[in-house]
């Protein structure tokens, strides 16, 4: 107990020494608050010294420093513009810091667009800084500018260590040059020591998108002999993943990706030799085997049994999805080759896509409107129908099957917007 109080009192002393003392000894212990990672007194620090300094570029950028780390993001924004205004034109590389901490929060507020135009700036004013050339490239290829980035790291005149070759990796990838891909990426896999990046990767990451290069190469080179000397490396990765506690994530991105599967015939007998080398597959990968596989009605029997299990809400939920996209699939099927279908088989997808929503959530509020659950069985409802029906007259027949699924939607504004585009009798939205 006494322990406990002492601490209160030290505590309660220095939050006095850092309203009263001088501004570097309050910069000092506002500081050391952000070392500490007790963000909310950094936070109240320097707000404080912000009533009376409000145009201190250092203050201003410490406290959105602390904002950020508190996952305040748009707050950390405002602070790091302010401090990005009133800086000296002159002192380059502060303002180099401020722009690239600016865009460090656009990045985490989903504006891509404005994440790279700050990067660029802050690698311009200093193109001698490791970091903001990191910035600037890995902001290019979110925003999709991958030859950028490329460019970027190409002409850079700073030695660039390891950590660019998964950046090279990513971005080869996108442009589709799968071998420079593959290359960059092993040369980052070799050479990898976590200590040694200032880049806190998701190392799962880096191997699922290290994968989708193989297999898209695989999937390519599919009738050449080149194939085989990736074979070898990719289903060894795979079963590496398989052994990982990420599993789940990776395979369930890696099978749910129409890029990588686009050609479904093609990637069939891959699909089925990737799976023979994952280590013990689960009940829930091998739905997505059967779904990716197109055998749906196999899915369906995989589903029923899953779905009888004691699950936790998130695999009730992944259940459900793809006992749902089964079960929409043939209905589709059935639409496409007899022209009509059953009132009761609608109704029971119909059942079933009401049942991929958990009854204990309010799709209504704004935090919940860009969460996948609420919006991946709108669009997949929606992509998969287009497959089926390309044309502006095929999309009316269906139309109608779709107002009834998606009238189920959880969302009042979602409902009604997806009722007014489908009343028109095409899906081109």
């Amino acid at each position: 107990m006494k322990k406990m109080f002492t601490t209160v009192l030290l505590l309660a002393g220095l939050f006095s020494f850092a309203q009263n003392g001088s501004f570097d000894e309050r910069m000092e212990y506002g500081n050391n608050q952000l070392d500490s990672k007790n963000y909310k007194e950094a936070v109240t620090v320097f707000e404080k010294i912000l009533t009376e300094d409000p145009k201190n570029v250092r203050a201003l950028n410490n406290a959105g420093r602390a904002y950020f780390n508190s996952k305040n993001f748009e707050k950390a924004k405002e602070k790091f513009r302010l401090a990005a205004l009133y800086a000296s034109p002159d002192d380059k590389e502060d303002l180099a810091l401020y722009y690239s901490n600016l865009s460090a929060s656009y990045t985490y507020l989903n504006d891509d667009e404005k994440a790279y135009q700050y990067a660029i700036k802050a690698y311009l004013m200093d193109e001698d800084s490791e970091q903001n050339l990191w910035n600037a490239a890995s902001n290019a290829q979110n925003f999709q500018k991958c030859e950028e980035a490329i460019k970027l790291m190409d002409k850079a005149k700073i030695d660039k260590k390891n950590h660019f070759n998964s950046l090279y990796g990513r971005c080869y990838k996108n442009l589709g040059d799968y071998e420079k891909s593959i290359k960059s990426f092993t040369t980052f896999f070799d050479n990898y020591v976590a200590e040694d990046d200032f880049v806190m990767f998701d190392i799962d990451e880096e191997k699922y998108v290290y994968l989708g290069a193989q297999i898209a190469l695989m999937i390519k080179n599919l009738k050449n002999d080149e194939n085989v000397q990736y074979k070898e490396s990719t289903l060894k990765l795979i079963n590496e993943i398989s052994k990982s506690g990420k599993r789940y994530a990776i395979f369930e991105k890696l099978f749910d990706n129409d890029l990588v599967w686009e050609d479904k015939e093609s990637a069939k007998p891959i699909l089925k030799e990737i799976y023979k080398n994952i280590d013990k597959p689960t009940l829930s990968e091998n739905i997505y085997l059967y779904y990716y596989l197109q055998d749906y009605k196999k899915t369906l029997e995989l589903t029923n049994k899953f779905l009888q299990g004691n699950l936790d809400s998130e695999e009730l939920m992944h259940g459900r999805f793809y006992d749902y996209l089964a079960s929409y699939q043939l209905l589709l099927q059935d639409l496409k080759k007899n022209n009509k279908v059953d009132d009761a088989e609608v109704n029971a997808v119909v059942t079933k896509y009401k049942s991929v929503f958990s009854e204990h959530k309010d799709y209504n509020r704004p935090d919940l409107e860009n969460k996948k659950e609420l919006q991946l069985p709108i669009l997949k409802t929606l992509t998969i129908a287009k497959k089926y029906f390309e044309s502006a007259e095929e999309q009316k027949k269906v139309a109608p099957i779709l107002i009834k699924i998606l009238n189920n939607t959880p969302h009042t504004k979602f409902k009604k917007e997806l009722n007014e585009f489908l009343s028109k009798g095409v899906l081109e939205n």
